[in-house]
């Protein structure tokens, strides 16, 4: 019996060493695939040239990296973004200064707390999350180094009420090394695809169509044509100047959307395609006046609103 007890004795130690070895491991393989995680985050800010604040280191989670309330400032812009998530692995690329070839990043409850006041972009969007109101954000990249094309699968705006806008493009001589300065980089680009989608919801007044009206009434100011009929002057200058290169359906429903506006009824798209691209450089040397006409020569455009647009 004593040699019974005995042999129970060391089976037990066996399972206790082997089980305590395992935990280990496992907490081993858990730190290493959240340093993978932490690592990605950092290679983020550094290509933004951002600093980015997290109040928990992020953690990997069946394949997904996952931080919780970060703080992100840079470039004039600070935001605060409540859950950011990607697939694990896929920022490392960045640590090279190398454009991923596949990039999916998932953003809820965003703030823009600051940002550049003369970017009317960001400032549409940091009056879209200001008080209490945030908004999600997706983002999805794809990049074929073969022909040095970028591919924006999507980058999505809600803004939790019903309003959301999302564009996709294809973009060609897009080199695999991260700009230092993207917007002389950017003047190297093609466009050869541009998607753009405005969807309407609960709210009386879509938010980006209430900035495009406000744009363009401070634009007709601008060359003396203000206090006339603003809907009936924009509808004479549309089938003008963007009429000729639009089907008379697009025209129609361009029409009535001026009519709605700054309602909406249903979605809105718009679509512009080159076949061999639309070079972005050309635009610096077009005066500012003439650049409006010399995209829609660039492009084959189509607009849809209302039933077309599904």
């Amino acid at each position: 019996m004593a040699g019974l007890s005995k042999i129970r004795t060391i089976i037990a130690a066996g399972v206790i060493v082997i089980t305590s070895a395992g935990g280990l491991a496992a907490q081993q393989v858990i730190r290493l695939d959240n340093d993978v995680c932490m690592r990605g985050l950092k290679a983020l800010g550094e290509t933004l040239q951002a600093d980015i604040k997290i109040t928990t280191p992020p953690r990997k989670i069946a394949g997904t990296c996952r931080a919780q309330k970060l703080r992100l400032r840079g470039g004039g812009v600070d935001l605060e973004i409540g859950d950011i998530q990607w697939p694990s692995g896929t920022l490392i690329a960045l640590e090279t200064g190398k454009v991923p070839e596949s990039l999916n990043l998932s953003m809820t409850r965003v703030r823009v707390i600051k940002a550049p006041a003369d970017t009317p972009v960001w400032a549409f969007l940091k009056a879209q999350s200001a008080g209490s109101k945030r908004m999600d954000v997706n983002l999805g990249l794809r990049y074929k180094p073969e022909d040095s094309e970028l591919i924006i699968q999507q980058a999505y705006f809600d803004f939790q009420n019903g309003n959301s806008i999302s564009l996709r493009a294809r973009m060609g001589g897009v080199s695999a090394d991260i700009p230092q300065n993207p917007a002389v980089s950017a003047a190297g680009y093609s466009a050869k695809r541009i998607e753009l989608r405005l969807t309407s919801g609960r709210t009386s007044v879509n938010p980006a169509l209430a900035a495009i009206r406000d744009a363009i009434e401070q634009k007709m100011e601008q060359d003396e044509l203000g206090g006339q009929d603003f809907k009936r002057t924009l509808k004479t200058l549309a089938s003008k100047v963007i009429g000729p290169f639009l089907d008379a359906a697009d025209m129609v429903d361009l029409k009535r959307l001026i009519n709605d506006a700054p309602r909406a009824r249903d979605d809105i798209v718009l679509q512009m395609n080159s076949a061999n691209g639309f070079a972005v450089a050309q635009m610096a040397f077009i005066k500012p006046e003439d650049r409006l006409a010399a995209v829609l020569e660039g492009f084959e455009v189509s607009f849809a609103y209302g039933p077309r647009a599904h």
